[in-house]
């Protein structure tokens, strides 16, 4: 079983189960022992609130305990936790996998995702640090005496 914490300070425990895999299926028709699991983990990574109703029905019992409601617990979602809960959903999603050939399968595909994700952030970053200059220079704006020509001889005489 894995683990994340929350904005709240709440821990909630992922564990993936026939239990449920079966509340996952039957509350968001997603079948998370599908033979297509990589178009579930896409879907799953592609939308975060997909993701964060995916984790809310995984810990539904413990939310039931302390009744929490599923929007309460959409608001423990932001930021670092959110990356946090995603790790431990999908290792417990790896885990989880009976066969140990889907297994392995499974494992290769969440960390090529993983490695996806740090490449395009690597790019986005690549991206900014070469646009940084030209976002200074339009934040700042043309120097006093760049200008050719003063406002005053823009006026036309009549």
């Amino acid at each position: 079983m894995h683990s994340f914490t929350d904005t709240q300070n709440r821990v909630w425990t992922v564990a993936i189960n026939f239990a449920t895999v079966r509340r996952v299926r039957d509350m968001l028709k997603i079948d998370l022992v599908a033979n297509d699991i990589g178009s579930v983990i896409e879907k799953i990574v592609s939308d975060p609130i997909v993701l964060g109703d995916v984790l809310y029905v995984i810990v539904k019992p413990q939310a039931d305990e302390l009744k929490i409601s599923d929007i309460q617990f959409g608001e423990g979602l932001a930021g670092d936790a959110v990356e946090e809960a995603s790790k431990a959903f999908f290792d417990e999603l790896a885990d989880f996998t009976p066969n140990p050939r889907n297994r392995a399968r499974v494992k290769k595909v969440i960390e090529a995702m993983w490695n996806l994700t740090a490449k395009l952030n690597d790019k986005a970053d690549a991206d900014l640090q070469a646009a940084l200059p030209q976002l200074e220079s339009l934040v700042s704006g043309p120097k006093s005496g760049d200008s050719a020509e003063s406002s005053e001889s823009q006026i036309p005489v009549r």
